[in-house]
């Protein structure tokens, strides 16, 4: 038995292999290159590919010789041979070199660019990428005219690699969701003053290398997937320009070798837990670094991290082994200590003979004799609680020091004059100017504290403790506290979206008015053509409050060759309408007389609303009061059982609404939105006949409300209840059923 089994199954096997074979040898002819049909239309070239019946393709391969025209405009279809082929891919080097083009539209349909599409370029300047694109790899090395462009993703990761390398007058890049920058994606961007994301996974090898002008950099989490993993070699190196680094909760972060070198305007760096190594020489030739924060104690370092950095003055530090590449002197100010620093030894620092402020944080358990000798001018010292141990000459304090800790913990350690209280903490952050720190204060509990905040021109500054304001002062209390002091520039981001894609964007102030950009665009079918109508919820005047996003309204015009059908009186769309819909009067004439010739008194249209149905009847008398300008419905679908017809049209018109079923008693009323938004009740009634039926006649244009919401609760409760009931009635006995079965 075993043996005619394995017989059979290497039998089966052998089959399985040759019908696969055969198959791949079929696929293989089918995509043989010399089966593709290459045409031209309006002066470009496409290759079609017809191997799939059900969904022809073409690809773009160029342009045909001799065009001369600066501006290229794809369409999302091409016919050849009586069939469509939709356009879903531009070839690699499809573009290159086309000095001349200008302009280039292209379709949603696109999905791939391929490789140096458009690269070489230099005079290209308008070019939207369709939101399927996900993948640009030198697309457009060396458009030297290219100043700005949106990448949308569309819900997905975009990978960049040397996409925009040579774009020396790039100057601004929004990208939505999360983007993975690979190697000299806008290397030599020389221009590049801002990127917008919502955040990046990865930075590749020389990814923002030679970006003379790029200012500052945050490269802060917006979401829940962690924040960026990776800074390759030389990423930011030679960013002249750049004077902060804030990066906020990295993600397993490795920083390759020379990732900030020669930055030499560069003076803070803020770098959050998470980082798993620095690279050898990451911040060599940093000439103005002043301002040092690294918060992570398990981080492996590289060599020559700080070589040739300049007069350290604020250091905050986690990591021993990069406070062992720190050569710290008489410019440091301020120091703060812990996380895997837990012992402070007396080799650990030199004197520093100008630290004002010394904060030893929370898990550090020891300081040495000596370990802080020849720092005469301390004015302010933190202790932790978890100090145990510490050194009868651990300090060398001349004067009077304030202490933030237990009361007489410091009076055999060489502070000759303590003076006790607790600590106070400001987390500083917002500030265009640095990147995120801390600050640093002391009080006693009762004393009455006026935080000293630097005010910046351009800026709102929030101090909270907690939730409430204390920018006036607060009573300090028996703990150490943290402040947290907020600044805000007042710039804000207004997005645009036209059919869930990035068509434009701003960064504007607050109190600035917001900027409207050109009508968007969506294409039109055989059955409808759109008609832009504005911004949702944008008011031309509007000022900016705060960062918004506005979505596109249009209304779908009915065509002449539209594909409704009329039957048995009601025309039905195929499609669900997802905007207002315009028949014009011609149209509508058409299609009711075609109705009425088929022997009905009057017509209705049946359009889709999600789950639901909804039909305008208009009866014969109707008719002859459509004008030119047709008829508009407008649909609104604000929850499942309340809807908003807005009729342009005819007196008399008769609006049906078909409903999920819920319950036979539910009451049903007919609203009219006043002028005023006030609601006037209507007389109404309601049909029962399975599904929920809803009729009202229309008196005059307008927006009508159908409330169908009500519902008899003991009635209903009682339904439900014996539902229940029934339910658990079945299952038992199913169940029992089931026993039965197994014990025989």
């Amino acid at each position: 038995m075993g043996a005619n089994h394995s017989i059979h199954l290497v039998i089966g096997m052998v089959a399985i292999l040759a019908v696969a074979t055969s198959f791949i040898a079929m696929d293989c002819s089918a995509e043989d290159p010399s089966d593709a049909v290459t045409i031209e239309q309006d002066g470009i070239l496409y290759d079609l590919e017809s191997s799939n019946p059900y969904d022809p393709t073409a690809s773009v391969i160029g342009l045909a010789d001799g065009f001369d025209g600066d501006s290229v405009s794809i369409p999302s279809e091409v016919t050849y041979g009586g069939d469509d082929y939709r356009v879903w891919n531009v070839s690699s080097g499809a573009f290159e070199g086309q000095t001349g083009i200008v302009s280039v539209k292209l379709p949603q349909t696109i999905s791939y660019l391929g490789p140096r599409a458009f690269a070489g370029c230099t005079s290209l300047v308008d070019i939207n990428i369709p939101s399927r694109v996900t993948v640009l790899r030198e697309t457009f090395v060396g458009c030297t005219s290219l100043e700005s462009i949106i990448l949308t993703g569309n819900y997905y990761t975009t990978y960049l690699q040397g996409t925009f390398a040579g774009c020396v007058n790039l100057r601004d890049v929004a990208i939505f969701w999360t983007v993975e920058v690979g190697d000299d994606t806008f290397a030599g961007c020389e221009s590049l003053t801002n990127i917008s994301t919502n955040r990046i996974a990865s930075l590749g090898d020389r990814s923002f290398m030679g970006c003379t002008s790029l200012e500052s950099l945050d490269l802060g989490s917006l979401n829940l997937h962690g924040g960026i993993s990776e800074i390759g070699d030389s990423a930011f190196a030679g960013c002249s320009s750049l004077t902060s680094v804030d990066i906020r909760d990295p993600s397993h972060l490795r920083v390759g070798d020379r990732a900030f070198a020669d930055c030499i305007s560069l003076s803070s760096v803020s770098i959050d837990e998470g980082v798993e190594s620095l690279g050898d020489g990451v911040f060599s030739g940093c000439a103005s670094l002043s301002s040092i924060s690294f918060l992570d104690d398990s981080c492996e370092v590289g060599k020559d991290v700080f070589l040739g950095y300049g007069s350290i003055s604020h250091v905050r530090i986690h990591s021993p082994e990069v406070l062992g590449q720190l050569a710290l002197g008489d410019g440091l100010v301020t120091l703060a200590v812990g996380g895997g620093i837990t012992d402070i030894s007396g080799t650990l620092f030199p004197a520093l003979a100008n630290l004002r402020t010394l904060v030893i944080e929370d898990g550090v358990e020891s300081v040495d004799d000596g370990a802080f000798t020849g720092s005469h001018g301390l004015e302010l010292i933190a202790v932790p609680g978890s100090l145990a141990t510490i050194g009868e000459s651990a300090f060398d304090v001349e004067g009077q020091c304030m202490v933030a800790g237990p009361d007489g913990c410091l009076d055999s350690a060489g502070v000759a004059d303590p003076h006790y209280g607790n600590l106070i903490v400001y987390d500083v952050s917002g500030r265009p100017d640095m990147v995120s720190h801390r600050l640093y204060g002391w009080a006693e509990p009762g004393d009455a504290v006026v935080p000293g905040i630097e005010d910046l021109d351009g800026c709102t500054v929030a101090v909270t403790i907690g939730e409430e304001e204390v920018r006036d002062g607060f009573t300090m209390p028996d703990s150490d506290v943290s402040v947290n002091v907020r600044y805000d520039d007042g710039q804000r981001f207004v997005a645009y979206f036209d059919r869930n894609v990035l068509v434009s964007y701003y960064w504007v102030h607050i109190g600035d008015q917001i900027p409207i950009p050109e009508d968007p665009h969506i294409a039109s079918s055989d059955d409808y053509t759109y008609e832009f109508t504005g911004w949702r919820d944008l008011v031309p005047g509007d000022v900016v409050t705060g960062s918004v996003w506005l979505n596109s309204e249009y209304r779908a015009i009915l065509t002449d060759d539209s594909g409704a059908e009329t039957i048995d009186g009601i025309i039905e769309f195929d499609d669900a309408i997802d905007f207002p819909l315009h028949i014009p009067g011609d149209v509508a004439h058409d299609l009711l007389a075609r109705t009425i010739v088929e022997g009905a008194d009057g017509v209705s249209f049946s359009l889709s609303s999600g789950y639901n149905i909804v039909w305008i009847t208009l009866d014969a008398g109707d008719l002859a009061n459509i004008d030119e300008d047709g008829l508009t419905i407008s649909i609104s679908q604000p929850d499942l059982f309340l809807y908003h017809v807005d009729l342009d049209a005819s007196e008399g018109v008769t609006v049906d609404v078909d409903l999920p079923w819920r319950s036979s008693d539910m009451t049903t009323t007919v609203d009219l939105v006043g002028e005023d938004g006030s609601l006037q009740r209507q007389e109404s009634s309601s049909v029962w006949h399975g599904w929920r039926f809803v009729r009202f006649t229309v008196s005059e244009s307008g927006t009508y409300q159908t409330d169908n919401s009500g519902i008899d609760s003991d009635r209903g409760f009682m339904i439900v209840l014996g539902v229940f009931v029934l339910l658990v009635a079945v299952a038992t006995v199913v169940s029992i059923y089931v026993r039965n079965r197994e014990h025989s």
